[in-house]
């Protein structure tokens, strides 16, 4: 977890990368501002469109994403993940209805994202605990992925890797 070293020397990772300056306030302005931003849930209605406020999503996306996270805490989390990691997971929990009733982030550095069966399967996610056991694999319909800018349709790719010399710079 101590990152990889850049030019300078300096180690990069994306948790201390959050000791520079502009890395911290840029995903600080972004991740504080997406998570002002509404989920809204709607329903076709007359050829239409209307806000859906007795939907079973409608507080679980404005108010409350699990029983520990209110929703501005989650999509705050899991933009900050985007713009450290490039991806941001959350197993989505399902009620014996079949709905949704919360959604748990899952912190990118112990995610691992695989294909089931062949090179062509669905992809499937396992979780590392901090106990080193490992959670998984959930199929992708049970995972919401978030991803960033990326080259392969899969992962996004990390901003922080990306440019690790600048920022090994500006620690240097």
């Amino acid at each position: 977890y101590g990152g990889q070293p850049s030019y300078t020397g300096k180690l990069v990772s994306q948790q201390n990368s959050l000791a520079v300056d502009a890395v911290w306030a840029c995903t600080n302005v972004l991740s504080g501002d997406i998570a002002t931003l509404p989920f809204l849930t709607y329903r076709y209605v007359n050829g239409g469109r209307a806000r859906a406020t007795d939907h079973y999503l409608w507080s679980l996306l404005l108010e409350e994403a699990n029983p520990e996270l209110t929703a501005f805490r989650f999509k705050q989390l899991m933009q900050t993940w985007l713009c450290l990691w490039g991806n941001a997971y959350a197993e989505i929990q399902i009620s014996g209805r079949g709905q949704v009733i919360g959604l748990w982030p899952w912190r990118p550095d112990r995610t691992t994202v695989s294909r089931a069966g062949s090179a062509y399967g669905p992809l499937q996610y396992s979780y590392r605990m901090q106990d080193n056991t490992i959670i998984g694999p959930i199929p992708q319909d049970r995972m919401l992925h978030l991803r960033g800018m990326g080259s392969d349709g899969v992962m996004g790719l990390s901003p922080i890797e990306v440019h690790r010399q600048t920022v090994g710079m500006s620690m240097a």
